[in-house]
C-alpha cells in the first residue's frame, strides 16, 4: 500500500514592454518571477507477499512471508522552487527583406528540499539487511542554485513574397534540480548523497530553413535542417537493487541530434486537405557518464544473453510496421533515428 498526499502553492508574474513593430529597431523587454512550495506526506507499507516479489526467491528471506510483512516507510518531503529572469529581444529591420533578431535571457534558479524517511518493521526491532535493501531510512537536504545566460540569434530573409529563408543559432538551458523521491543506495545500503542534485543541461542548436508557397499560394512547402548538441543530458536512471525499481534524475553525458524535415501542404480535395510530412532524424549518444549503480543492480546487457542475431531479429520484430522496410547502412546504423512517411 502506498499514498502520497501533497499540498502545493505557487505564484508567478511576468511583465513585458514592447515597441509597436514599426521601427528600424523594435524590441521586447521583460521580467519573470516564479515561486512554488510543495509539501508531501508519503506512506508505503509492505504486505506478506512482498518477500516473494522483492527479494531473491531462493534465499531464506525471500521464502519467508514475514521478512517484509509490515515494513513501513513514512516520508516527509518539503520542496521550495524559486525562479527569476530578465529577458529581451531586438528586431533589426535592416531592409524590407532582411531582419536580424538577437535575444538574451538572464535566469536564476534556486531549489531547496528536505527528505526524511522513517522506516519501521512489523516487529519493532532493528531493520535487517533484507529490509534495508527494500526500504532504507534516509534523511538529506539537497540545495541547488544557478545563474545562467542563454540567447539566440536569427537572420531572416524574404527572397520573394512567397519564399522566406532563415538561419538560427540558439544557446539554451534546462534548469538543474534535486531528487526528492529517495536516493540510490551504496553497497552498505546507505544513500548516495552525490545523486541528490542534478546539473543543468546546456544546448547548442543550429537550424537552416525555407518556407515557401507555390502555385499561387495553393501549395505550401517548408524545408528545415537542424543540428543540436546537448551536454550534461538529464536522464531518468532506474535503481534495480534487489528488485526494487526506483527512478531518479541524473546527468548521463552528451547527446547529439540532427535531421532534415519537410512539410508539404496541398489544396483541399473534396473538403479534405492532405498534408504530407517526411522527416529524417539521426540521434547519437556522444558520451555517457557512469551514473551511480548500487550494489546488486543488474545491468541490461548482463541480463540479455541472447545471441546477436536473435537480438537483431527481436528488435526488428518489435519495430512499428511502418519502419520495418527501412535498412540503415553500416555507417548510419549507430543510434539511427526515424525515417517516416505519413499521409493525413
Amino acid at each position: 500500500m502506498s499514498a502520497n498526499p501533497s499540498q502545493q502553492s505557487q505564484y508567478s508574474q511576468e511583465l513585458r514592454i514592447a515597441s509597436n513593430g514599426k521601427h528600424t529597431l523594435d524590441y521586447v523587454l521583460g521580467a519573470f518571477y516564479f515561486y512554488q512550495t510543495i509539501d508531501t506526506q508519503g506512506l508505503q507499507v509492505q504486505g506478506s507477499a512482498a518477500s516473494a516479489f522483492l527479494l531473491n526467491p531462493t534465499s531464506a528471506g525471500g521464502r519467508n512471508p514475514a521478512t517484509l510483512n509490515g515494513l513501513t516507510a513514512r516520508n516527509t518531503i518539503g520542496f521550495t522552487n524559486t525562479s527569476a529572469a530578465l529577458f529581451g529581444k531586438l528586431t533589426w529591420n535592416v531592409s524590407d527583406r532582411l531582419q536580424i533578431v538577437p535575444g538574451l535571457r538572464l535566469n536564476y534558479d534556486k531549489k531547496k528540499g528536505d527528505y526524511v524517511s522513517v522506516v519501521t518493521n512489523g516487529t519493532g526491532t532493528a531493520l535487517t539487511a533484507d529490509q534495508r535493501g527494500v526500504l532504507a531510512p534516509q534523511s538529506y537536504q539537497p540545495d541547488f542554485d544557478n545563474w545562467n545566460l542563454s540567447g539566440d540569434i536569427t537572420a531572416a530573409y524574404t527572397v520573394t513574397s512567397d519564399i522566406h529563408a532563415y538561419a538560427t543559432y540558439a544557446r539554451s538551458y534546462k534548469s538543474g534540480g534535486i531528487n526528492l523521491s529517495g536516493l540510490p543506495l551504496d553497497g552498505a545500503s546507505n544513500p548516495i548523497l552525490s545523486a541528490a542534485t542534478v546539473k543543468p543541461e546546456k544546448v547548442n542548436h543550429y537550424e537552416l530553413g525555407l518556407k515557401t508557397q507555390l502555385a499561387d499560394r495553393r501549395i505550401t512547402l517548408n524545408l528545415a535542417a537542424f543540428w543540436t548538441e546537448i551536454s550534461d543530458y538529464q536522464a531518468t536512471v532506474t535503481n534495480g537493487q534487489l528488485g526494487v525499481l526506483r527512478g531518479y534524475l541524473a546527468n548521463a553525458g552528451k547527446v547529439r541530434t540532427r535531421g532534415l524535415e519537410f512539410d508539404l501542404g496541398l489544396p483541399p480535395v473534396v473538403a479534405v486537405q492532405r498534408l504530407c510530412q517526411r522527416r529524417l532524424y539521426r540521434c547519437e549518444i556522444r558520451k555517457v557518464r557512469r551514473c551511480a549503480m548500487p550494489a546488486g543492480a543488474v545491468r541490461r546487457h548482463d541480463r540479455d544473453r541472447r545471441p546477436d542475431a536473435q537480438r537483431a531479429r527481436d528488435r526488428r520484430r518489435d519495430q512499428p510496421a511502418e519502419l520495418r522496410h527501412f535498412r540503415a547502412t553500416p555507417a548510419r546504423r549507430v543510434e539511427m533515428g526515424v525515417l517516416l512517411w505519413r499521409g493525413i
